[in-house]
């Protein structure tokens, strides 16, 4: 079998037991079992079946069995991890898999958690003592060379966490150790959390969410962060078996009243929601607001070269600058980015994305690596405080864009540096201002930034990661967060669905907003005309008609003469092929917004529907009125005229149409209005005029076919049509 084979088996599998389909699971596991040819494995599924075979036996035989229930779940959760495993060895024999060729490398080597311990706490001890002994190393050479050790004692750890297996007492003390110990920092921890998160991401481990879970608490809000953004990326992902977890579901319980949590939990899945739109972003910044820039700053900059000569002291700013930028249009582009920025949207990747291939990241630890500026690779910038505070301090910078750039300056000569580094001591007062501002910062706008940076990490490391399509991409799994228990247990306030419905409604995710809008719904026998317009959009978003149609008529009820309800009321009707209540409400709506051409034109497309084509004239002729040379207009007349069989009429406005700007169908109008009234030749002309103006001849033909019916509701016989037609195929070709 394949690795996708494999896997795709395995998700069957798994499927089967969320249906509650055990003999199906059992079945399935069959063909994976006879790969893998492990005596151990097939004893372990016979034993399970022997115990569900047994279970069925005393159900079946109405025997009492208060415990029955628990059984039943342990023994799902068995053939979950007993299907696991068999996933996991196949993959390690065979899979190209960019994880499975690393812990085949990496099999055979050994981690002595102890010396690991030692090692990091003298690291962590030597940092608290302070100036004398950084002296001590500078002077023996020795600083870089300790900060390099400590940093392949992370990768090492980071590498174990990541491909490890089950847990051991041995890993689950050094990690309870290591994430309690205060005199570590939080890039360690960090990192770690980020190990396990990946670990789990590739096969489930309940002690591994478990710990997850521990660790959403922890104090140090930079390291609950990326806790917090694993369990939902894991919940996500798991989130059909979950619920056989009772002691995982027991655990998020007790979670339910920490207002925090819920809090950040909120910020966390809002974060990871935003990557959903990065790709269009990044499209749009790239094709639409890079491209105009560009397009304004040679007219921008010749403008202000030319108002430099009115300042009399060159020193001064001139304040026609401002106004050379507003103008041009270019401050309201820099204002929407900056406003894309302060909101959370990812609008950097594209520009460092092309800095992703420095040896650092080489190393798949160091895309999860928090920014550190002791870090060996980036160190010698931080000599100066301006560019370290820089760096601290950037808000909008992701740890991974951080250390690109860092490596990129370090590409630079030594003149470019110092002339970047003038730069920045220019705008050492807005650097003070930050930082006296970042004091200030409240918990909740820390959780956001840290949860915001270690969302756009991963986001890059899915995306940009030379091996990233060996990589199932968790952030996707997000639109699913609806369907997980933490939503059952966890976000059950009200205003915390709330925010979210509206924040998924405004990112047009349509799906999961219904979901939460519906709820909502069902807690509030009072809904509002607005949420229930937002249900009734989602659902025609989603091509629900049906389903849009009643949620805008219980909006209507709230407010019968909204405009915007009757014009979506209207438009589902019409989709829906209610004429007859379509035009009822566009009539309506023409009443509270007369001569609105839209409302008009909807209106005679009812009538025509309905076939009462002199009513849909009379409003073609109210909207020729209101804008009498619209030739789209003099179209639709003469299309009608034509259906009624006036085709004096219908001539008369097909030329007007010519006359003024020619299109494919005047022609082809012109060519079925000839033929009606048999006159052959004008018609193959008009035909073969309006064929050549078409790009794609297919089109032209289908456009004529699709009209047979009304050449033949005019007189006009089959042999007749083919006939011209073939000969205004001749007449291509001659």
């Amino acid at each position: 079998m394949t690795g996708q084979e494999i896997i795709l088996q395995h998700s069957r599998i798994c499927n089967s037991l969320c249906d509650k389909r055990i003999f199906d699971a059992f079945l399935l596991m069959r063909p994976l079992l006879k790969e893998l040819q492990e005596w151990w494995a097939i004893s372990k599924k016979d034993e399970l079946e022997t115990v569900y075979r047994q279970l069925l036996f005393y159900y079946v035989e109405s025997m009492e069995d208060p415990q029955r229930s628990r059984f039943y779940r342990e023994l799902q959760v068995n053939v979950f991890t007993l299907a696991d495993k068999i996933k996991e060895l196949l993959l390690l024999k065979s899979s190209t898999l960019y994880e499975y060729t690393q812990k085949r490398y990496l099999a055979d080597r050994s981690i002595d958690f102890e010396q690991i311990s030692f090692e990091l706490e003298s690291h962590f001890s030597n940092l608290l003592l302070g100036d004398l002994l950084q002296e001590s190393l500078n002077v023996q050479g020795k600083q870089k060379e300790f900060a390099a050790q400590h940093e392949s004692t992370m990768q090492k750890l980071f590498s174990h966490f990541w491909l490890m297996e089950e847990w051991t007492s041995s890993e689950t003390d050094f990690l309870t150790k290591c994430l309690s110990n205060k005199e570590f920092d939080s890039v360690l921890k960090s990192h770690l959390i980020s190990a396990v998160t990946l670990n789990l991401l590739r096969t489930f481990d309940a002690a591994k969410l478990s710990f997850l879970l521990s660790q959403a608490l922890h104090e140090e809000v930079d390291v609950r962060q990326r806790a917090l953004v694993g369990v939902v990326l894991a919940f996500c992902r798991y989130r059909r078996r979950l619920p056989f977890y009772d002691e995982l579901m027991a655990q998020l319980k007790l979670l339910a009243d920490d207002k925090r949590f819920s809090n950040e939990l909120e910020i966390a899945i809002i974060q990871i929601v935003r990557t959903l739109e990065t790709e269009t972003v990044t499209k749009r910044i790239q094709e639409e607001f890079l491209p105009e820039m560009r397009r304004l700053s040679p007219l921008v900059q010749k403008k202000m070269e030319e108002s430099i000569e009115k300042i009399s002291d060159f020193d001064e700013k001139n304040p026609e600058w401002q106004k050379i930028l507003e103008e041009s249009g270019i401050a309201d582009k820099i204002q929407q980015f900056t406003e894309m920025q302060i909101d959370g949207t990812d609008v950097y990747v594209s520009t460092f994305a092309a800095l992703k291939s420095f040896p650092f990241f080489n190393d798949i630890s160091n895309w999860f690596l928090p920014f550190d500026v002791n870090h060996t690779e980036v160190s010698d910038l931080f000599d100066k405080k301006d560019l370290l505070t820089i760096f601290i301090k950037n808000p909008y910078l992701c740890n991974s864009d951080k250390y690109s750039f860092c490596l990129s300056v370090l590409q630079m000569s030594a003149t470019q540096r110092d002339m970047m580094m003038q730069a920045f001591n220019a705008d050492m007062e807005q650097i003070d201002e930050m930082m006296s501002n970042e004091a200030k910062l409240d918990v909740d706008t820390l959780a956001k930034r840290f949860s915001n940076q270690y969302v756009q990490d991963l986001y890059r490391f899915y995306t940009l990661h030379p091996h990233h399509a060996d990589f199932q991409n968790p952030l996707q799994d997000i639109v699913k967060v609806t369907e997980t228990p933490l939503f059952d247990i966890i976000l059950t306030d009200v205003a915390v669905k709330r925010r979210l419905a509206e924040f998924y409604f405004s990112k047009d995710i349509y799906r999961e907003a219904l979901r939460l809008f519906a709820d909502l719904k069902a807690d509030d026998a009072e809904s509002s005309n607005a949420m229930l317009q937002k249900m009734g959009y989602c659902c025609q978003r989603m091509d629900d008609l049906k389903q849009a149609l009643n949620y805008y008529q219980e909006a209507e009820l709230l407010e019968p003469d909204n405009k915007w309800t009757l014009r979506k009321i209207a438009y589902c009707s019409r989709r829906l092929g209610q004429y007859e209540v379509a035009l009822d409400y566009y009539q309506r709506l023409d009443k509270l917004q007369p001569d609105s051409t839209s409302v008009l034109m909807n209106m005679a497309i009812c009538y025509f529907q309905q076939e009462k084509y002199q009513d849909a004239l009379s409003v073609y002729f109210k909207m020729l009125y209101l804008s009498p040379d619209n030739p789209k207009i003099w179209r639709l007349i003469t299309w009608c005229y034509f259906i009624i069989g006036n085709f004096a009429s219908a001539r008369k406005y097909c030329e007007k149409a010519i006359a003024d700007h020619p299109i494919n169908s005047d022609y082809l109008n012109l060519g079925h209005i000839c033929l009606a009234e048999n006159k052959l030749k004008e018609a193959v002309e008009a035909y073969s005029t309006g064929l050549r103006m078409t790009d794609d001849k297919t089109v032209f033909w289908n456009l004529f076919a699709d009209d047979v019916k009304y050449l033949q509701a005019n007189g006009v016989e089959r042999d007749a049509m083919a006939m011209v037609a073939d000969a205004v195929k001749y007449k291509e070709i001659t």
